[in-house]
């Protein structure tokens, strides 16, 4: 890919990114929420998390069967703008749902086994955001830590997990980043396996 390709490129994925809150800021705007808009804005906000989790799993092995290695900073973009999804749902659940009371949060907590699920999975993530800052490697002194991008597949499980849950059923969206997710762990697995055998 030409360097000359990059600023179209980042615009395109700018755009993709943010998309999805565009729409749900016009959607309110307009009225198109649906009865219960609060509910709307929750579940809209972590399906659309959780698709950009498996999107950013894809973008790996898909740059670099293309020869794109050069272009690993769409990944992490994708996976930054995840986490923004995730941490719009937790907040929009903490507004709408638990009126931000610490004690209706706890007793949540303690009878909603897939808010656990769901929990998991955002905090697995805060360290590969955190990280993924040149700022807070400086702050740290750590430029590199072996193994950490490998959270984003329990963060993805827990997410999995956590909407599988919510619905207490499967349709066709679980079944496609279910499985989509399985195809893309098996593959980073197979990779992980071939590296350990050639160090050995």
């Amino acid at each position: 890919m030409k360097n000359a390709d990059l600023p179209m490129l980042r615009l395109v994925l700018l755009v993709m990114l943010s998309g999805p809150l565009l729409w749900l800021v016009w959607a309110h705007w307009r009225g198109h929420l649906g009865v219960v808009p609060s509910e709307t804005i929750i579940h809209h906000l972590g399906m659309t998390a959780l698709v950009l989790l498996v999107f950013t799993l894809a973008l790996g092995p898909v740059l670099r069967l293309l020869g794109w290695r050069g272009l690993r900073w769409a990944r992490r973009y994708a996976g930054l703008g995840a986490f923004v999804y995730a941490l719009f749902h937790v907040g929009s659940w903490m507004h709408y749902e638990m009126l931000w009371d610490p004690e209706l949060m706890w007793l949540e907590l303690q009878d909603l086994h897939y808010i656990y699920w769901g929990m998991a999975g955002f905090l697995l993530l805060l360290p590969l955001t955190l990280m993924s800052f040149s700022m807070s490697r400086r702050l740290t002194r750590v430029n590199r830590i072996p193994g950490l991008s490998l959270l984003i597949y329990p963060a993805t499980l827990a997410g999995l997990t956590h909407y599988w849950l919510v619905l207490r059923s499967v349709d066709w969206v679980f079944m496609a980043l279910a499985g989509a997710f399985t195809l893309l762990f098996l593959l980073r697995l197979y990779g992980l396996l071939r590296q350990w055998q050639g160090r050995t």
